[in-house]
């Protein structure tokens, strides 16, 4: 293939927050609804989708919620547990400026604005990206092939033209869906679960090898 843009997702591939993102949602449930949140049950409902989305999920059985209420403590909650830091993959930072001397790339997630913008600045990649998309951008979100769509069309590529670096089963059936090559990483989930990727690779220093050399299908 003739690579043209590289497309990344965010939570659990550029910043390492899954732990602290099940931790908020694990305190929100347990608060208002007496829920005890599973990790099985947070990787099924939770990751890889939209906050809104992860709580209409698993919360089915009950009605008349104030999901703005639920997303504003998940978010306190969140921002409280970033404070000190923000947990960057040491790695990633280096292969994106790497990677986009070459290629245009774009990011692409389900996280809102509001937690994007902080992301950013820590790893100071507040100008690597020529596309910056978010929650707040779709009508449909992942595993709807729209995000990816959306964000190949604002760079004028052919989907089968674009790589997406993603963590998340979710993550890994938009790209695909959206006729993407979907690479997908070993940082949250096991390879078992991102069997549907076009390749599977443990590290960015991979991803860089494979990008930069011969891409096949």
């Amino acid at each position: 293939m003739t690579i043209q843009a590289i497309l990344f997702d965010m939570n659990g591939v550029i910043v390492n927050d899954e732990p602290l993102q099940e931790e908020a949602f694990r305190k929100v449930l347990a608060t208002q609804f007496q829920i005890k949140l599973a990790h099985e049950d947070y990787l099924l409902h939770f990751a890889g989708k939209t906050d809104l989305a992860g709580f209409q999920s698993i919360l089915t059985t009950y009605h008349e919620l104030d999901f703005a209420e639920l997303l504003t403590k998940k978010f306190q909650i969140y921002q409280h547990l970033t404070r000190q830091s923000i947990p960057i993959y040491p790695e990633v930072v280096a292969v994106i400026n790497k990677l986009r001397e070459k290629f245009p790339v774009a990011l692409v997630t389900a996280a809102s604005k509001k937690e994007v913008i902080p992301v950013l600045k820590s790893a100071k990649l507040e100008n690597a990206f020529k596309v910056i998309l978010t929650a707040e951008d779709f009508t449909h979100h992942k595993p709807d092939p729209e995000p990816y769509r959306k964000a190949c069309e604002l760079l004028n590529v052919n989907p089968e033209n674009a790589i997406v670096i993603e963590d998340s089963p979710s993550g890994v059936q938009s790209a695909k869906a959206a006729g993407c090559y979907c690479i997908g990483i070993l940082n949250t989930h096991s390879r078992e679960n991102l069997q549907s990727a076009d390749l599977v690779v443990k590290s960015y220093k991979e991803i860089e090898e494979i990008v930069r050399g011969t891409l096949t299908r």
